[in-house]
């Protein structure tokens, strides 16, 4: 709570946020894997919610580049958590990504928009390995994305029937990373 009230309220400049966000993030991360490497399902979603709300602030605050490396981390520990089938765990972080890239479309940074694409890509890819399993859960992701998108954005009707189409068609290919790619580009380019 402490550094999420400083990196909201204790900086007079950018070059400030960036050396703290520096300083702090590789301890979030840290902390978020150790919690992870036990199992502790709890300690992930609180650490996830930290640096989620620290993603947010950064995006509130036009901060394309820092809310990037803050994407980064929770795709690191998202990753870490796909690989060690902590499925609950896994869905905590892409949702927590999706929140901010929704932000972050919401006011044009797409820098930190196409970092989440990246990490989304970098979890399903691990989900994707892990056969029928981690297809599973990766499919569920790709379905709330979607949902997600699709409830809490104002999409123009024709746009909205052009995804509908290509998520339509990317899901009968079998085609999961598809439809993330395809629902968050419509998003960073409208």
């Amino acid at each position: 709570d402490r550094i999420i009230f400083i990196f909201n309220n204790g900086f007079d400049n950018l070059e400030e946020q960036q050396q703290f966000s520096g300083i702090f993030l590789p301890y979030l991360s840290e902390i978020g894997y150790l919690a992870a490497s036990r199992g502790d399902i709890a300690a992930v979603k609180q650490i996830t919610n930290a640096i989620e709300q620290m993603g947010l602030a950064a995006t509130e605050l036009f901060l394309g580049e820092i809310a990037a490396k803050i994407t980064e981390t929770l795709g690191a520990i998202g990753g870490w958590c796909a690989k060690n089938h902590l499925d609950f765990s896994v869905y905590s972080i892409v949702d927590s990504l999706i929140n901010i890239e929704m932000k972050a479309v919401e006011r044009k940074l797409g820098v930190t928009a196409i970092q989440v694409a990246l990490e989304l890509n970098s979890i399903g890819t691990i989900l994707q390995e892990q056969g029928p399993e981690g297809e599973l859960l990766f499919n569920l992701i790709g379905n709330t994305i979607k949902n997600k998108i699709l409830f809490n954005f104002q999409i123009q009707a024709e746009q909205k029937k052009l995804i509908d189409a290509e998520l339509e068609k990317a899901a009968s290919q079998g085609d999961s990373m598809a439809l993330i790619n395809i629902s968050i580009s419509y998003r960073i380019f409208d």
